[in-house]
């Protein structure tokens, strides 16, 4: 339940955090077509769901994005694209946070039952939101990496790359089936969860504090 929840929750945010800087950059296509809410069912995609559930890393259905209404298409589908996995890594960051704040305030407590489904709750959170992100990185299209890196295409591959996106998800399924994705997506994950365990430091001493003044 908590992994659904989780999913729920980050799964919309990437999406609207993707039609709302395209709003910001001149193309209003996803707030037209009713896709830039938060609202979970306006944006789940259900194989990507059950990828989400079951190899821990999936995707949502991409809002819709129209490049002809921005001023430097290239430059401007690259910003819309890195939006998703940032908000994720911010929603990670946040769930870091109130994971160790919980641990304050409840300290080793678990025996109170909502402290201990908040743990597990805002742990999962952070984890998928951290994986979500790393996925979408990945340089595959239809994934917000393969946008980063057309921005640097000249205009001729880029017409032969868009013109072949649709083969990218075959190309997904294909990495994620035979677990190729798995290693590399589980190595920077943690890379990334060690560098916000670190930033949160003080609250680990805080923590620590807090235990010695009550014990």
């Amino acid at each position: 339940m908590a992994r659904i929840i989780a999913i729920f929750i980050s799964l919309p945010v990437h999406e609207f955090a993707h039609g709302y800087c395209a709003k910001l950059l001149g193309d209003k296509t996803a707030e037209q077509q009713g896709r830039l809410t938060l609202n979970p069912l306006r944006h789940l995609d259900p194989i990507g769901v059950i990828a989400m559930l079951t190899v821990g890393f999936g995707w949502a259905s991409p809002v819709p994005i129209n490049a002809s209404n921005f001023k430097k298409p290239k430059r401007d589908m690259a910003i819309v694209a890195i939006m998703g996995p940032i908000s994720n890594l911010i929603l990670a960051l946040i769930g870091v946070y109130l994971l160790k704040i919980a641990s304050i305030v409840f300290l080793n407590n678990d025996s109170l039952i909502f402290a201990y489904y908040l743990k597990i709750f805002l742990n999962y959170f952070s984890i998928i939101n951290i994986t979500l992100a790393v996925f979408n990185l990945i340089i595959v299209p239809p994934l917000d990496g393969s946008r980063l890196v057309t921005c640097f295409l000249p205009q001729k591959y880029y017409d032969v790359f868009i013109r072949f996106e649709y083969l990218g998800i075959i190309v997904v399924f294909v990495l994620l089936f035979f677990g190729f994705l798995d290693m590399p997506i589980m190595v920077v994950s943690e890379w990334i969860l060690k560098f916000f365990d670190w930033i949160t430091y003080p609250l680990d001493i805080l923590r620590n504090f807090v235990m010695n003044v009550v014990m």
